[in-house]
């Protein structure tokens, strides 16, 4: 994962990673320390909460929205990509994910006007699992599809449970699995 990370792998697989692993393995202890040695290339980052009284907290809408606002503050010139002010309230109010996803992520990101001084960026989910259940596939499918849709700067790591229905939605990322060792 570091040389993926930083850009020195020397064939990139997929600008889409998932790390699964059983409850316990340390998934979210190894995100929080991407996130530390990697904070200047973090450009945006949720943890999923399985008990979070913020019913936002896992609502794939809000993800989205969370996930914009920080790349308005890591690209220098993200907010001058959004839509017009109008428009973005608007596509706030209906809450119709595929247009946030379009709007608000895939067409900044893929703007030649963006701003990415050069350098490989990080999106960093947690805990993918604990995503709302409501519209959960197409969150999934938006996911899958982000190494097709999205520059090669960009990248896309996210940790879940081994579950079988997610992985037979991620067919397209690059899977790391963490196992148990006998020495643990």
């Amino acid at each position: 994962l570091e040389k993926w990370i930083t850009g020195e792998e020397k064939e990139a697989k997929s600008s889409f990673r998932v790390v699964w692993g059983q409850p316990g393995m340390g998934k979210t202890c190894l995100s929080t320390d991407i996130l530390n040695r990697h904070a200047s290339r973090i450009a945006a980052v949720h943890f999923f909460d399985f008990c979070s009284p913020n019913i936002d907290q896992n609502d794939p809408c809000s993800v989205i929205l969370s996930l914009a606002f920080q790349m308005c503050s890591f690209f220098p010139n993200y907010h001058n990509v959004l839509p017009k002010p109008e428009e973005l309230e608007q596509l706030v109010g209906d809450r119709n994910m595929r247009d946030l996803w379009q709007n608000l992520i895939l067409d900044p990101l893929n703007s030649p006007a963006l701003d990415h001084s050069g350098r490989n960026s990080l999106i960093l989910l947690d805990s993918l699992e604990e995503c709302d259940l409501q519209d959960r596939d197409l969150f999934y499918e938006f996911l899958n599809d982000f190494h097709d849709t999205t520059p090669s700067w960009i990248q896309l790591l996210v940790t879940t449970s081994d579950d079988n229905q997610i992985r037979s939605q991620m067919e397209a990322a690059y899977s790391v699995e963490l196992k148990n060792s006998p020495d643990n």
